[in-house]
């Protein structure tokens, strides 16, 4: 069946690729590491566990995870943006309003997981750091990108951004980890806006660059995943849209690795080529999930990965802050456990309630938050 071209019809593809996304992030990727220590050889790791942690250089499954959920960020801009716009196309105050306290939200929820809130020490509490300021920063600057009316400028700025990204980074500078220049603009800035002695200056912590970066994140694959919504609410084949976010998802991954001998792939300082790749598997990402959920509409047995999309902030946090807890709630149903299986499998069946806990939990939360009882 194809999808209807109904703007107001809800796209299951974009809960199915952000559930993907979190699910992987909390439970696949500590599955992985815990069926490792049970069978894994110390010496001669797997090639797959790989897979699951971030390379110096190069590009692993795990490096998709964060440019995901950039690029779902932006994809969900566009779908309650006329509604917070007037008869003549201008933000309304609720626009401002809703702009000011999702970022809020968020910025203090990444304080909150990663940059040491609970502390209460200014020297020790990083204000820029996490995942979700990335994303608040990243739905600020899609939300007043939108506001541009011409479709042609608004193509035009993350082009232009990519290529004066691409260009600095390669001219002035190197690709190690302190001699390129998003490491350098980010040791500047952070001497600017934090105070003397403050602990996000340990040089441990300094190898990964924040601030340049963020054009690359927030300008360039947020942008890219609003196109890709405005496309799929476009009138047409559903099956043909599939293809053509895959066309151009092969594509940029193909001009990425081609551009990786010059330019190499490295997250931390997101390099030209590790930009491209990173856009490619989101495209080729979400035209799979579209095809999938939305055109052909076989949705049965992926309800726990749009459960994870429908509750992925409430998922990130629980997994960042709240894990030891989930940890003592799965331990009273595996202490008897050793005595049929041995010690052996013991973290391996502690991974596994603790994921089935969190899933029920995020049951319980989206049934609240729906208003059922």
């Amino acid at each position: 069946m194809e999808e209807v071209a109904n703007k107001s019809a809800r796209i299951f593809s974009l809960d199915l690729l952000r559930g993907l996304d979190i699910f992987m992030l909390t439970a696949i990727g500590p599955l992985v590491w815990a069926i490792h220590r049970t069978w894994g050889d110390y010496d001669n790791p797997a090639w797959w566990l790989d897979q699951v942690k971030h390379p110096a250089f190069g590009f692993s499954t795990w490096d998709v995870i964060m440019p995901i959920f950039l690029f779902v960020s932006g994809a969900t801009v566009p779908l309650g943006f006329s509604r917070r716009l007037d008869e003549a196309g201008r933000p309304t105050r609720e626009f401002w309003t809703h702009l000011a306290k999702r970022f809020a939200m968020l910025w203090v929820l990444s304080v909150f997981t990663h940059g040491g809130l609970c502390l209460l020490d200014p020297l020790k509490t990083n204000p820029f750091a996490g995942a979700l300021l990335v994303i608040a920063v990243a739905m600020v600057f899609v939300s007043l990108w939108m506001l541009i009316p011409s479709r042609r400028v608004r193509v035009a700025i993350p082009v232009a951004v990519f290529v004066v990204y691409a260009l600095s980074m390669h001219l002035h500078g190197d690709y190690t980890s302190t001699g390129n220049l998003a490491w350098r603009i980010d040791v500047f800035l952070r001497s600017c806006l934090l105070p003397a002695g403050h602990a996000s200056f340990a040089p441990r912590k300094m190898v990964t660059s924040f601030f340049f970066p963020l054009l690359m994140y927030c300008a360039v694959l947020a942008p890219a995943g609003a196109l890709a919504v405005e496309y799929i609410r476009c009138e047409g084949s559903g099956g043909r849209k599939a293809l053509v976010l895959a066309g151009f998802g092969a594509a940029a991954l193909a001009l990425g690795w081609a551009l990786s001998p010059w330019v190499p792939m490295a997250k931390r300082m997101m390099s030209a080529s590790f930009t491209l790749a990173a856009l490619g598997w989101c495209l080729l990402a979400l035209a799979a999930c579209y095809y999938i959920a939305d055109v052909r509409r076989w949705r049965r047995g992926l309800w726990i990965f749009t459960l994870y999309g429908q509750c992925s902030l409430v998922a990130y946090v629980i997994d960042e802050q709240f894990r030891p807890t989930f940890r003592a709630a799965a331990e009273p149903f595996i202490v008897g456990l050793p005595h049929w299986f041995g010690p052996k499998y013991q973290e391996m069946f502690l991974w596994v309630f603790m994921i089935a806990i969190q899933t029920f939990f995020l049951y319980l939360w989206r049934r609240a938050r729906s208003g059922k009882r």
